[in-house]
């Protein structure tokens, strides 16, 4: 069976779809899904930005692949650190010019295209809840580093829930996410038309 560690360093809603279908396959008993801080061999600093890293352990064979997936907006920003690190780099942005200019070459072959996506959230609250409780103790120094976020950490134990996880930036990140399924239908099913994804489009060098 195959193990997913996943570095729990980010909130952001971009990467909501991954956490979603990695904690369905677990639900599954298809994947063992796990949330680590640390990994054995190497040290990764917390981002906090719209970029997932996490590994994947084959049980039977011992081998190891590392793989990140960044949906930052720019196509002209790659993680050199990551990708030294990583198997496979999944970019959303992705500029094959600035990859020729901007990347060094022995790299390149590991940053491949990242197709459209939409945010949602898996039903399995308690994967879910559990990433955010190692999210917290990964990033305990920002949390602690002044008054305001000593506060707000101080209500994390009067009230436990939701205006809570609000304030920490938590529940305003996967909170309002729809299921999945929600995207799905009948195909004799009737609808009106609606815009299910929109993009903002610019000109690629301004």
């Amino acid at each position: 069976m195959l193990v997913v560690n996943v570095f729990p360093d980010t909130t952001s809603r971009h990467v909501s779809h991954v956490l979603t279908g990695l904690s369905e396959l677990a639900a599954n008993k298809q994947i063992k899904l796990r949330y680590k801080t640390k990994f054995d061999g190497y040290t990764l600093e917390p981002k906090s930005s719209g970029i997932l890293f996490f590994e994947v352990l084959d049980e039977d064979s011992g081998s190891i692949k590392k793989v990140c997936v960044d949906m930052m907006d720019s196509g002209k920003v790659i993680f050199d650190d990551r990708l030294a690190l990583c198997d496979v780099y999944f970019k959303r942005s992705y500029d094959a010019d600035f990859l020729d200019s901007g990347v060094d070459a022995s790299q390149r072959h590991k940053v491949k295209p990242y197709g459209l996506y939409f945010a949602c959230k898996s039903i399995h609250h308690k994967s879910e809840y559990e990433y955010l409780y190692k999210y917290v103790l990964l990033n305990k120094k920002k949390f602690f580093s002044d008054f305001s976020s000593l506060k707000r950490a101080v209500l994390l134990f009067k009230n436990p829930v939701k205006s809570t996880l609000y304030k920490l930036g938590l529940v305003k990140s996967f909170s309002y996410l729809v299921d999945p399924r929600s995207y799905e239908s009948e195909p004799d099913q009737s609808s009106s038309s609606n815009v299910m994804y929109f993009t903002r489009v610019w000109e690629r060098y301004a």
